[in-house]
């Protein structure tokens, strides 16, 4: 038994041994994957932080590009709108009539420049001939040669000044005469454009002529439903005579006044209302009709803010300034 727990003993030491040896390596394996994520972390935060920084440069930079573009755009709208006002205010006449002007200058002094050079030639020819005879008449063609030879120089400058010159106001004519036409296109278009919006709008404001002349012809032919009277001329005569002057202290000839008045204004009320009728969109008959209505409203206040005593004499009518006469016409 001894021999058999000694082989046991001496089989479990060496998997006791393998075992912490295992351990020991997971625990090593578990630090250096530690190790590993805190050099990640690292990493991350550096590529964040740098990133950071890369775009903060980035948007400086597209800042700085922006500000200097919006300042080219600013300094090209300002040459632009210069520009404009240049042409607007140059005269068009006043650089054709010179740049015909330069043309013809430019014409003269070619032709002077072709007369002085067969003159030159001539001369020359002259001075050749004569040289082997006369040495005074030699130098003195050479000091005219040279004085000619600077005219030409001087006269070359002037048509060189003069061609640059005619060419700058050709190219400035062409501009101006493609800006014209330019505008003239646009301000043909725009004319199309108006014509179309006015002729839309007149379309518009006829059907609405349309509908406004249907609505009243339906509202015509829907009225004669309303049964208005037919009132003759003079079939309302209201005759207004003043209170006598012995009973202008007496307060019931005044209310009796106050009432026959309220009859009155509710006849003129009524012919008011049914003239109306007919025409509905008169505006002077609306404006009676608002102004009779006020009148009838004020007279009922009059006749509520009076004593009560003064309805007891109703029975006893002392004069009727005003009188209601209905007659009809013959």
């Amino acid at each position: 038994m001894k021999e058999i727990f000694k082989e046991l003993e001496a089989e479990v030491d060496p998997n006791v041994v393998h075992r912490k040896h295992d351990k020991i390596e997971r625990k090593n394996h578990l630090i250096a994957n530690d190790n590993l994520i805190a050099d990640c972390l690292s990493k991350d935060v550096c590529y964040i932080a740098t990133d950071n920084v890369l775009t903060v440069f980035r948007f400086s930079d597209m800042h700085e590009a922006l500000n200097f573009a919006q300042k080219c755009i600013a300094e090209l709208e300002s040459e632009n709108s210069n520009l404009k006002n240049k042409i607007q205010n140059d005269d068009h006449d006043v650089m054709i009539k010179h740049f015909s002007k330069l043309e013809m200058k430019h014409l003269n002094l070619q032709l002077k420049y072709q007369y002085l050079k067969e003159s030159f030639k001539n001369m020359k020819s002259v001075t050749s001939s004569n040289a082997p005879t006369f040495y005074l008449g030699f130098v003195i063609g050479k000091l005219k040669d040279q004085a000619l030879d600077s005219q030409n120089k001087e006269l070359h400058a002037k048509i060189n000044t003069l061609h640059n010159l005619n060419e700058r106001w050709r190219a400035e004519n062409e501009k101006i005469k493609r800006h014209y036409k330019e505008l003239y296109d646009s301000i043909k278009i725009t004319r199309a454009k108006t014509i179309e919006k006015t002729n839309s709008l007149l379309t518009k404001v006829a059907n609405l002529k349309d509908q406004i002349k249907e609505n009243h012809k339906s509202n015509c032919v829907t009225m004669p439903a309303v049964k208005s009277k037919v009132l003759a001329p003079g079939m309302y005569v209201i005759d207004v005579e003043p209170i006598p002057p012995r009973n202008r202290n007496n307060r019931e000839v005044h209310l009796d006044y106050i009432k026959h008045l309220k009859k009155s204004v509710a006849t003129l009320r009524e012919i008011v209302e049914e003239a109306r009728v007919e025409k509905l969109l008169d505006s002077l008959l609306a404006y009676a009709c608002l102004y009779t209505k006020h009148s009838q409203e004020l007279i009922e206040y009059v006749i509520s803010t009076c004593p009560k005593h003064f309805n007891k004499g109703d029975k006893q009518i002392a004069s009727t300034p005003v009188t209601r006469k209905k007659r009809a016409m013959k």
